[in-house]
């Protein structure tokens, strides 16, 4: 699952940061908020290997949030 995390983390690397020049940071923190609820919601399901991977790549992609967030 490190793996997964990483590249969903990678995936938004240079995104992240066009995405921070253009938007607000509170829009920035706000967006970061509702992937984690949805990564919540995905992980607390037993979905299986898809849903724990789902959930898993969601929630490296707030971690890529909440760090433009802090760099805005």
């Amino acid at each position: 699952m490190l793996v997964v995390f990483n590249l969903g983390f990678l995936a938004l690397a240079y995104p992240r940061r066009t995405f921070s020049d253009r938007v607000s940071p509170r829009t920035i923190l706000m967006a970061g908020m509702a992937v984690l609820i949805a990564a919540d919601i995905i992980l607390s399901r037993d979905i299986g290997l898809v849903g724990l991977t789902l959930g898993v790549l969601l929630w490296a992609r707030t971690w890529r949030l909440r760090k433009a967030c802090s760099r805005a």
